[in-house]
């Protein structure tokens, strides 16, 4: 089955999928079904609704940029459950296999796992080829409720800010893509920080160097990978407490910052051959966090221009930058009640929070907890 998004890409993925998706599908004489969407959630309210969908599809297909697959994914994700999700709980997985067919604005997903080229990612398709994605999970911190599934991008700050510029109705309906370059161009001249308080617990495998700019970077059969999901080929069950036996402590980190950002894929592109965590990886089954201090204007200029580049973000960013593989993070807006104090203290009236950007989508709590 597959789910096409008709304005993905100004509307390539439509005619995409009929002009050449379509005839290398009947070329093959592959069965196959699909469904244009008309509005933001219809494919996963369409997965929800269907009785068995194992049994009918052998996949589950996105045509289109990572909003459509980060929905399928969702749907699959809390159709395989039998209560509701909650930062404490421990996930079955899914019984049906997601793919994507890149159609998107930036395809940050397709590029990471080497299907930048639609008719390619097809032919993988139809091969049985597959994959171990990272899945991060996004809850309130307030009561533990899940908020949204992301499998690429989480940000906070420079890149959630240019997303709600962006989304003001006239430059969706006048400007199309370019709306993208208006909204950086206003987040950049603005150049705000917010407060951040911030806990995550680090990964055992991040090793005693810190987060590295260079390193084995994610490839397919990626030995880094595979260790993982040998780990955890014995069970059938998938949790969001990461994948070392060893509890490490958590740590603390304080500020006002340009970006919060957590990846669970490089995140690289067209306009970003690299990403922003070049050495991340697809299925190692840790968050990847970069939080960049308060910069000006000519470090934050060389820093996204560094990114376009494919420059690593310590070597431009330096003592800016905190990075680091974590399992968990907590992020709050304000300072967080000391022990025994149960109302958050008052924040002076200067302090401010913004929205997260969770794979293209808005996240309007500023409070969140990342598994």
């Amino acid at each position: 089955m597959f789910f096409i998004n008709p304005i993905s890409g100004g509307g390539q993925a439509l005619r995409l999928m009929t002009r050449r998706i379509i005839p290398h599908l009947k070329a093959a004489a592959m069965p196959f079904d699909y469904i244009v969407t008309t509005h933001s959630g219809h494919a996963r309210e369409w997965i929800l609704e269907q009785p068995d969908i194992g049994k009918a599809f052998d996949g589950l297909i996105a045509v289109g940029g990572d909003g459509i697959f980060n929905e399928i994914l969702d749907g699959v994700i809390h159709r395989a459950q039998d209560e509701k999700i909650t930062s404490k709980s421990d996930l079955s997985s899914p019984t049906v296999r997601v793919g994507i067919i890149p159609a998107g604005s930036t395809d940050s997903i397709g590029c990471c796992i080497g299907l930048g080229d639609p008719v390619s990612a097809l032919i993988h398709i139809l091969l049985g080829d597959h994959m171990k994605l990272d899945v991060g999970a996004v809850f309130r911190v307030q009561d533990g409720s899940l908020i949204k599934f992301f499998c690429a991008f989480l940000g906070y700050g420079f890149f959630s800010d240019t997303l709600r510029n962006s989304e003001k109705h006239w430059l969706r309906r006048y400007l199309g893509k370019t709306r993208y370059m208006l909204a950086g161009a206003k987040t950049f001249f603005l150049n705000r920080a917010y407060p951040g308080y911030i806990s995550y617990r680090p990964a055992a495998e991040a090793g005693p160097d810190g987060y590295p700019d260079e390193g084995l970077t994610c490839r397919q059969n990626c030995p880094v990978c595979s260790e993982v999901g040998e780990k955890k080929s014995s069970t059938s069950a998938f949790s969001f407490s990461g994948t070392s036996d060893e509890e490490q402590e958590w740590q603390t980190l304080d500020g006002r910052f340009t970006n919060v950002i957590a990846v669970s894929l490089c995140c690289k592109s067209e306009k970003s051959p690299k990403g922003l965590a070049p050495t991340s990886h697809c299925g190692d089954g840790c968050l990847d966090l970069l939080f960049v201090k308060k910069l000006g204007y000519f470090r934050l200029l060389n820093y996204l221009i560094s990114t376009s580049r494919g420059i690593g973000p310590r070597s431009v960013l330096g003592e800016n930058l905190h990075a680091c593989r974590a399992y968990e993070l907590v992020f709050r807006s304000k300072k967080p009640p000391l022990d025994g104090q149960l109302d958050t203290p008052e924040v002076t009236p200067t302090e401010s929070s913004t929205i997260w950007n969770c794979d293209g989508e808005i996240v309007q709590e500023p409070d969140i907890h990342v598994k």
